[in-house]
């Protein structure tokens, strides 16, 4: 059996407002985080952007390992191996969302390739 409490609980106490100086700022007259540049400085920060050499396409880096987790069918509650690609490496390669893909399965390899939209229509 629970014990009575002997004191009634203790009401959270309220705390003072704090002193505000007399040269504070009041909260809504802040200042701008950002200050605009004026238009001559704009225009030759775009300049300068625009000149920069550009820089070479990156060379996609699909992850070096993968482990094999597990799926359900719809019919069943016994666990099937399933596989999970994704990243805009992907896409780089080619595999774009939407894209038909044909499997081929070799000894211990997978092979995955996107099908071209030729044979798709055949």
């Amino acid at each position: 059996m629970r014990k009575p409490q002997s004191r009634t609980a203790a009401k959270p106490r309220k705390r003072a407002p704090k002193p505000q100086s007399p040269d504070a700022a009041p909260p809504w007259d802040e200042s701008p985080r950002f200050s605009l540049l004026p238009p001559e400085e704009a225009a030759a920060l775009n300049a300068a952007e625009a000149a920069r050499k550009p820089r070479k396409p990156h060379r996609p880096r699909p992850p070096q390992h993968c482990t094999v987790g597990y799926g359900y069918y719809a019919t069943s509650t016994q666990r099937v191996p399933a596989l999970r690609l994704r990243g805009h490496w992907l896409e780089k390669l080619g595999f774009s969302i939407g894209s038909k893909l044909q499997i081929a399965v070799r000894e211990g390899e997978l092979v995955v390739t996107v099908t071209p939209e030729s044979a798709i229509r055949e």
